[in-house]
């Protein structure tokens, strides 16, 4: 097919494009239908974007995309609708990928990094911002490293894994019916309060500061964030920067777990020089908020080197923790859960028991999933346990 931006229409030339566009891939959802990945050149470079195709019949819609900077021709909708459609026509074999705006579960397939975790699916999104946010979610480096690093990092910091553990809980919230909560590490400055972020992030993706997982509660809106990671951790470092009010507000707000797309299930990982709540805010601040007052990272840990291994071996754990958690239903699952949750406390405590016990069945998946270091995962555990 040509990519040259002219194609024969009517029995005439005309063109569709001021510069060379060829499209990729084919993309599907029950919500907005068939959409399809054009490339097209611009200032030298190949650039990718996601277009509905009932939006390329449309003269306002593509003057729109005009504007955008996609090198569509003025005038040309009726043409680009007729060559996308025969380009799909004519490439039958062509695997079409699902559309979403969200990470996590879409039913029993969980979506992250643009790939459908235990299948050959991939899925993508509408959004040029969430695509960004989304390639976040990526795998570099050796599994083996990780491990051993992150076996490194519980036996001189233990405590670090309630925060692994709480993030590996972003995958039951859905389920258990559990309000979104806060972890939150505070205590004074220089004590390794955003590497404790990126050692938790590593599992994830890219720990990386702005450009990665981590950001601070500052750099972004937490609608945004609520959007775009379902089922999967959220890490903003350094909760003193906020204003006192904004971030009551931005409790609540990641408390009730309503983005835009709907209910968004997530653990947030925070961090700051003073709690994030303290006495005097509403209950229900207080409520959502685990807070954690210690120095996590002892003196003399070897931080740096930690920190070097995990810049570039991340990413590594969610199709594996993904995959062990299909290993028991969601019934069994919900039995330890409520095991652990007991039945006394209300209000506040009742609140608190819920985020421990998912916490809890967080702790015992993050075993499962790494045998290789079961002991010192354990022995962690248990030493949390004992003093929570």
């Amino acid at each position: 097919m040509e990519i040259d931006g002219v194609k024969t229409y009517n029995n005439k030339l005309t063109q569709i494009s001021t510069s060379p566009i060829l499209p990729d891939k084919i993309f599907r959802s029950s919500r907005y239908g068939l959409a399809v990945s054009l490339i097209y050149l611009a200032g030298g470079e190949w650039i990718s974007t996601i277009v509905r195709i009932d939006r390329l019949g449309d003269a306002r819609s593509v003057r729109s995309m005009i504007g955008q900077g996609v090198p569509f021709a003025l005038g040309s909708h009726k043409e680009l609708l007729a060559f996308v459609q025969a380009w799909i026509r004519d490439n039958p074999e062509i695997p079409e990928g699902i559309l979403a705006e969200s990470t996590g579960w879409h039913e029993d397939d969980y979506y992250w990094g643009f790939k459908v975790i235990g299948s050959d699916k991939s899925w993508s999104s509408l959004s040029s911002t969430r695509r960004n946010l989304f390639n976040r979610q990526r795998a570099l480096g050796e599994k083996s490293i990780w491990i051993s690093t992150m076996a490194e990092v519980l036996e001189e910091a233990p405590y670090l894994s309630v925060g692994l553990s709480a993030t590996a809980a972003s995958l039951f919230l859905r389920y258990f019916g559990i309000n979104n909560f806060i972890v939150d590490y505070s205590s004074e400055t220089s004590t390794g309060k955003t590497t404790t972020l990126q050692i938790l992030a590593s599992m994830w993706g890219d720990p990386s500061e702005t450009i990665g997982l981590v950001h601070g509660w500052m750099d972004n809106d937490l609608e945004d964030w609520l959007d775009s990671w379902a089922d999967h951790p959220i890490f903003l470092d350094d909760s003193t920067d906020k204003p006192l009010k904004d971030r009551v507000s931005s409790i609540f707000h990641l408390g009730r777990g309503v983005s835009s797309e709907g209910q968004s299930p997530s653990v947030l990982i925070s961090n700051g020089e003073s709690p994030l709540v303290t006495e005097g805010m509403p209950g229900g601040a207080l409520a959502r908020v685990i807070t954690l007052t210690d120095r996590w990272i002892p003196f003399g840990a070897p931080v740096d080197l930690w920190k070097v291994k995990l810049m570039k071996n991340y990413g590594h754990m969610p199709e594996v923790l993904v995959d062990e958690f299909k290993k028991k239903s969601i019934d069994e699952w919900a039995h330890i859960y409520r095991t652990r949750i007991g039945n006394w406390g209300d209000g506040v405590t009742w609140r608190k028991n819920q985020y421990w016990a998912s916490i809890e069945c967080g702790a015992m998946l993050l075993e499962s999933s790494l045998p290789d270091i079961l002991l010192k995962v354990r022995k962690a555990r248990e030493k949390w346990t004992q003093t929570m």
